[in-house]
């Protein structure tokens, strides 16, 4: 094939495939109400209340792309560590690839950028699964985790801020360019939507160590800014960032502290997620959540006691494989050192329910095959 005509045939691909995404977008906001976005990433992202915010920037950004209109979309999102923002790229990339697929949603460590004569990676590789996507015109969400990281002066021997030039390439990036990446392909971010992200804690912790005076000439009576306050341009501008740079995100977004009510639903949610894993029936007591709680007060969030949970349960699932088996397997947390579990038959309530279901899945045939003996099966056999 000449090189003219494969030219032209992977030009054909590209359009065919920039068409088929356009397409999906388009019927995805034409039979999807953003109520039915919102619940079913709350789902997943529980007790924010600037979750909403965020999806309608996405909402509006997809709208933008529908109708060919500019896109200036780009957030902060700051988040304490534990709150949610972790879970809330996940979900995003989860639901769009079920309902747009193809759509690119990605992450980006942006802690591992440096500049031209370090080790690490340069600005541009931030583009590559797009350069790869096919687009014609680069469209997609990409999120820059631990963006606070890059904010903040780093400086090396005998050399300047580096990260304000890592702030410089990010700019062209960011601020919607023709940028060359690998193997000399251009990619035009003019439709792309950046989110950067990070927990802002070393700003918080720097606002902390500054007080603020109430009242006329105070001094005694001076306060300290409380640790999940809002992350704001201003404390980003004071930290180190650029006025170019952070200028380009025009929306600033703050998740808060995860209260205990939303705390007990993300435990609630996880109880109900191990339960099916491990086929049994598991009781968190009060004084296993007071624990976890703590995690939270101390600023390490959610993102610590699944592990903990999990290693409890599965050292009582352990135990369990070798035992003389009943029905249900009840595995109870007292406290993160200690778990203890034990056998129980099914109710009367669980044998109707179960063979219920079996009669509306199978029939009354079924039930007359064996069904009688359902109550005696058991998730280990």
């Amino acid at each position: 094939m000449e090189n003219k005509e494969a030219l032209e045939l992977a030009n054909n691909l590209i359009r065919t495939r920039n068409t088929g995404i356009d397409n999906q977008i388009s019927h995805w906001l034409d039979t999807t109400s953003f109520h039915q976005f919102y619940e079913e990433i709350e789902k997943s992202v529980i007790g924010q209340p600037e979750l909403k915010l965020f999806l309608a920037n996405i909402w509006h950004y997809l709208l933008c792309l529908r109708d060919g209109a500019p896109v200036n979309n780009n957030v902060l999102l700051a988040a304490p560590s534990g709150s949610g923002k972790t879970e809330t790229y996940r979900a995003l990339r989860a639901y769009f690839a079920k309902n747009i697929p193809g759509f690119p949603i990605y992450s980006f460590d942006t802690s591992q950028l440096t500049t031209t004569g370090f080790k690490g990676a340069d600005a541009s590789e931030i583009l590559e699964p797009l350069a790869l996507s096919g687009f014609q015109k680069a469209m997609g969400i990409v999120f820059l985790d631990e963006f606070d990281k890059k904010i903040m002066p780093s400086y090396a021997t005998g050399r300047n801020d580096v990260n304000a030039e890592v702030q410089s390439n990010l700019l062209t990036i960011v601020e919607g360019a023709e940028v060359k990446v690998k193997k000399d392909i251009i990619v035009n971010t003019n439709r792309v939507m950046f989110v950067g992200m990070g927990s802002f804690d070393s700003f918080r912790k720097k606002r902390e160590d500054v007080p603020v005076k109430i009242g006329f000439g105070a001094n005694a009576e001076d306060k300290k800014v409380e640790h999940y306050a809002p992350i704001t341009k201003e404390d980003m501008l004071e930290a180190g960032g650029t006025n170019e740079f952070i200028g380009r995100f025009p929306l600033v977004i703050n998740y808060q502290k995860l209260t205990h009510e939303a705390f007990d639903k993300i435990i609630d949610k996880l109880v109900e997620s191990l339960e099916i894993s491990y086929g049994c029936e598991l009781k968190v007591s009060q004084e296993m959540r007071a624990e976890l709680y703590n995690m939270v007060d101390s600023k390490f969030g959610c993102r610590a006691f699944e592990s903990q949970l999990r290693t409890l349960i599965l050292r009582e699932y352990m135990y369990a494989l070798t035992e003389e088996k009943e029905d249900v397997l009840v595995v109870e947390i007292k406290d993160k050192a200690t778990a203890s579990h034990h056998w129980r038959y099914y109710t009367d309530d669980e044998i109707t329910i179960m063979n219920q279901c079996c009669i509306e899945m199978a029939g009354e045939e079924a039930m007359d095959d064996g069904y009688d003996d359902f109550d005696k099966k058991t998730p280990f056999d």
